[in-house]
């Protein structure tokens, strides 16, 4: 919405932030995910030089609604240590893109607040948290691939529910709804619009709803309080009874899903460093017992450990 109806420095700040967010949520993966895998069988699991990849920044959902974000290819190829080229392990890619999600959000939080003084509403546990005072009808109404894919979702798991004549799973009706998102892709807009152009759009039509962008951006930014820093022991304890409650084990990943819901901080460098010593702290702690692995990793740093 910020971007979306802002005029060009607010822009400017918004996409800035965004991509520092970005920059540093692929270093968190590539600290934690760009392995390759050596050995019979890909036995040993060993550090690469990090990923090689293309960053594709867009501006639009697919209907045509403000909706900054970026896509990532990776590809499947890393370098190791020695020089050679080999395949990527993307089981540990797989393991960390929950927390990867998590930890963007949170450091786009972390640089919104820093760059334009704007806050949030409370964190939920899946990583999401809206800037207070932007109007709840532009949410809604900029919002149509949304209400798209949860409509035909519910269809899909309506009818999978008829025919197997049970409820579906967790993971049955993720399926469904990602199915949806799929069939109800309809093609972008035209990348050679310009995005003053869209801009001069989207403010007439938050004008035509009321919302005139002139009437909520004022009381929207410079509006945070710089925030007193979080107790450190309590955070870790925190995330470890957030964990008994929800895993029966857990690794890296879990643990940084977890924390980046209680951590703060000033820009996403600081966010990404306070998380990865909190989780530190987290798989050292007393509470957790370490667990064997039939492929032992090479860093400590991905062992799975569960309660006592």
């Amino acid at each position: 919405m910020l971007w979306g109806t802002g005029d060009e420095e607010l822009r400017t700040a918004v996409v800035a932030a965004h991509e520092r967010a970005v920059a540093s949520t692929l270093d968190f993966l590539q600290d934690h995910a760009a392995f390759t895998r050596r050995g019979a069988g890909g036995v040993f699991q060993v550090d690469t030089e990090g990923f090689v990849a293309a960053s594709f920044l867009h501006r639009t959902s697919r209907a045509a609604e403000p909706q900054l974000h970026s896509h990532v290819l990776v590809a499947n190829k890393v370098r190791a240590e020695d020089g050679r080229w080999l395949s990527l392990d993307g089981r540990e890619l797989y393991e960390h893109q929950k927390a990867a999600g998590m930890l963007y959000r949170a450091a786009l939080r972390a640089e919104l607040t820093a760059s334009l003084g704007v806050s949030w509403t409370p964190v939920d546990e899946n990583g999401i948290a809206e800037i207070q005072g932007v109007p709840k009808v532009l949410v809604e109404t900029w919002s149509t691939r949304r209400h798209e894919v949860e409509s035909l979702g519910a269809e899909l798991v309506a009818s999978r529910e008829a025919e197997l004549g049970r409820e579906l799973a967790g993971g049955e009706r993720a399926r469904c709804l990602q199915l949806a998102a799929y069939r109800s892709r309809a093609p972008k807009l035209d990348a050679e619009t310009p995005t003053e152009v869209l801009v001069v759009r989207w403010r007439e039509e938050a004008a035509s709803w009321g919302q005139a962008p002139e009437r909520w951006l004022p009381q929207v930014l410079g509006q945070a309080r710089t925030s007193a820093l979080e107790d450190r022991k309590a955070v870790v304890h925190l995330a470890i009874a957030r964990l008994e409650e929800t895993r029966a084990t857990w690794g890296r990943s879990d643990v940084t899903e977890v924390l980046t819901t209680l951590v703060t901080g000033t820009n996403a460098e600081e966010l990404r460093a306070r998380v990865e010593e909190a989780a530190d702290e987290v798989l050292r702690d007393h509470r957790s017992a370490r667990l064997r692995r039939r492929c032992r990793p090479s860093r400590p740093r991905r062992s799975v450990v569960g309660t006592r």
